[in-house]
């Protein structure tokens, strides 16, 4: 039993990466040249046929288009139909396991930095609304004290104590209301 592969209606976007994965494979046993015609890239690949693989070339992909390849070998058919496997799972999103793997260990890594960071700023807040309530309570304990201070300053009729203690209340209520 002899072996046929066909391949037919193929226009696919790949990178470049692919199509440098798959000449690897093909190296191995095939020779390979490119013919360049401005941005049409003919891949000619030397077997027991002569295969002509079309692409037209992008910054970082390539689009192959092929209206029908048809091989009776097997150790082209095998890497080319990797190739076109792979291209078609990266254009469906697709990915293989340890790329999903990946993914979610630097998912989880970014979600454990999110949560450090709004951790932090919530300490920050909370530290905030400490350190505000504390300026507020020793804001009204000098408050108090300057209160005392005056009373006492009126009754021994200290006028330069008055004149202080007035000031200072005024500016403690001024920082008060802002």
């Amino acid at each position: 039993m002899s072996f046929f592969a066909r391949f037919t209606n193929i226009n696919m976007e790949m990178d470049k990466v692919l199509v440098t994965s798959f000449l690897e494979q093909i190296e191995e046993l095939y020779h390979y040249e490119w013919i360049a015609d401005k941005d049409l890239k003919t891949l000619i690949i030397h077997g027991e046929e002569m295969y002509e693989l079309p692409f037209i070339e992008k910054e970082n992909s390539f689009t192959l288009s092929i209206q029908e390849l048809t091989t009776t070998e097997k150790t082209f058919s095998l890497p080319f139909n990797q190739l076109l496997f792979e291209a078609r799972k990266k254009k469906l999103g697709i990915i293989n396991i340890n790329e999903r793997k990946k993914l979610r260990a630097e998912k989880k890594l970014q979600d454990i930095i999110d949560i450090r960071t709004r951790k932090k700023e919530q300490e920050k807040k909370e530290s905030m609304a400490i350190s505000k309530q504390t300026q507020e309570y020793v804001t009204k304990f000098e408050i108090n004290y300057l209160l005392m201070d005056l009373h006492e300053a009126i009754e021994i009729k200290d006028e330069e104590k008055i004149t202080f203690c007035k000031q200072r209340l005024q500016e403690l209520v001024r920082k008060k209301g802002s």
